[in-house]
């Protein structure tokens, strides 16, 4: 694999060029050279992948096949094991605004992939097959504006995997006990919730709960759900809402504790707040 530089990646801007959803037949093959990126996304069935004559990868549920443009390709599936899989192919380039010419540069470095890569983690792959899925959905629509969502999938798909490719030893299943305590609190907040009744929810003890909200948000879930309430306080504030309701209305106990903690965070009070609009 060719060198990466991740300070040029972070910049990464994606162009799709095509999404589909693919059902081989028996004698689905391709061979020869291809001008863009391809991501193959397996969900079901058995492949054989090469690239350049020289690699070979046995590929099957789980694994994500990546190839660079310009490179020479075969690949071909089992008659008895059907492939089915989500490809994207794309192009892309990293700018960078320069501060002393006042000039956009246009850089680019390889991608960190090889051939094929398994993922392991369910949660995982879970989220990365329904984020080709929704690509999928907006590339065969007709919606107003689809190119600006499907950039907006596209980015969220890199970060995730230039994100796995660079992490090691992240824990997606984790990941998804706290984005199912995330959906509670924000449909929740303004009820009285207990560590208690947050570690229940995903059958782990309160401390463990502790250690992963961390591990995944850098904050405690009492400070996650404290910002929750605050930014809906805010929303309500600027709503026209009196700061009375806004604390009623986002759980805080009295309108005491809400000002005290509201000026703590936000370097003001509520009713000065709401003057500045």
């Amino acid at each position: 694999m060719e060198s990466v530089d991740y300070n040029i990646l972070k910049n990464i801007m994606p162009e799709l060029k095509y999404s589909v959803r693919r059902v081989c037949t028996p004698s689905w093959s391709f061979r020869g050279p291809f001008y863009r990126h391809n991501f193959i996304l397996i969900y079901e069935g058995r492949a054989h992948f090469e690239k350049n004559n020289k690699e070979v990868y046995e590929g099957s549920k789980g694994d994500l096949i990546y190839f660079p443009p310009c490179s020479d390709r075969y690949a071909y599936t089992y008659k008895d094991d059907l492939m089915k899989c989500y490809a994207i192919g794309f192009q892309y380039t990293c700018p960078k605004f320069n501060d002393e010419s006042n000039e956009w540069e246009l850089k680019t470095t390889p991608l960190p992939f090889d051939l094929g890569q398994k993922i392991n983690d369910e949660y995982f792959f879970g989220a990365i097959k329904k984020t080709m899925s929704e690509l999928n959905s907006l590339w065969l629509s007709s919606k107003p504006f689809k190119e600006l969502k499907m950039k907006a999938y596209f980015m969220e798909l890199m970060n995730y995997l230039i994100s796995w490719k660079t992490q090691e030893g992240v824990n997606y299943y984790n990941i998804k006990k706290v984005d199912t305590i995330i959906d509670y609190m924000c449909k929740h907040y303004k009820e009285k919730i207990t560590l208690e009744e947050l570690a229940s929810m995903v059958n782990i003890s309160v401390s463990y709960l502790g250690n992963i909200f961390k591990e995944v948000t850098q904050k405690s879930p009492i400070d996650y759900l404290m910002d929750i309430r605050l930014t809906r306080a805010k929303q309500l504030i600027d709503d026209g809402y009196k700061i009375s309701e806004c604390a009623k209305k986002t759980g805080f106990s009295d309108i005491y504790y809400f000002s005290k903690y509201f000026k703590k965070h936000e370097g003001m009070t509520p009713t000065m707040y709401a003057k500045r609009i």
